[in-house]
């Protein structure tokens, strides 16, 4: 996994194919929106794009983003990456799918399942703000058509945000500047903790409700 990891990171072809689905994209919407409207949200999304392609490759852009912005390079890089994936799962219909299926599981078993799904979710759109503006209505949608107390669902996602935020420890990103080490380094404990936790997150949803 490692070697494949690697090969991909500094892959050519990899930098300039999103480059160019990246560049493609932008210039679709600079037609559309008109150059004389252009917003900080697209002549950053063309930078980031421009600045891949001229390096060549994920990794060296990676790196002279970090060199650029050391200890915080990773949030600055990753975050648009995020915002799109955001855009994806709304745009697409897959939330509005999830929130017919949270119903469908019934009030009593609609917390868990709203935790669960908030974890998975954080995977995809690792921004509790984000995470909300796209998840947070159909939650609350789910508690009332159920009956649910809307604040347990609140909590319910909340939980599932931070339980699985352990899996992608973007919290010890200073920490990991500060002392050299790696992400990996940490991920063996964090997961460790993610599957003895759970229990408590979820037995928090459900009593004294």
């Amino acid at each position: 996994p490692t070697a494949h990891a690697d090969r991909l990171e500094h892959s050519r072809l990899l930098a300039w194919t999103l480059a160019g689905l990246g560049l493609a994209t932008w210039v679709l919407m600079a037609r559309r929106q008109g150059l004389n409207r252009l917003d900080p949200d697209l002549l950053n999304f063309g930078m980031l794009f421009v600045g891949l392609a001229l390096h060549g490759s994920v990794g060296a852009y990676g790196r002279a983003v970090e060199t650029a912005a050391r200890g915080c390079g990773g949030i600055i890089l990753q975050f648009p990456f995020y915002a799109g994936i955001m855009g994806l799962l709304a745009g697409t219909g897959l939330l509005a799918v999830l929130s017919q299926w949270m119903v469908g599981v019934g009030a009593g078993a609609l917390p868990a399942a709203s935790f669960y799904g908030a974890g998975l979710i954080n995977l995809f759109v690792p921004s509790g703000g984000g995470q909300w503006t796209v998840q947070g209505p159909i939650l609350m949608d789910a508690a009332l058509a159920s009956g649910v107390d809307p604040a347990r669902l609140v909590l319910a996602l909340a939980y599932g945000d931070q339980w699985t935020n352990l899996l992608q420890p973007f919290w010890a990103l200073p920490l990991l500047a500060i002392t050299g080490a790696r992400a990996r380094d940490l991920m063996g404990y964090t997961a460790a903790v993610l599957i003895l936790v759970q229990g408590v997150f979820v037995a928090a949803l459900y009593v004294g409700w």
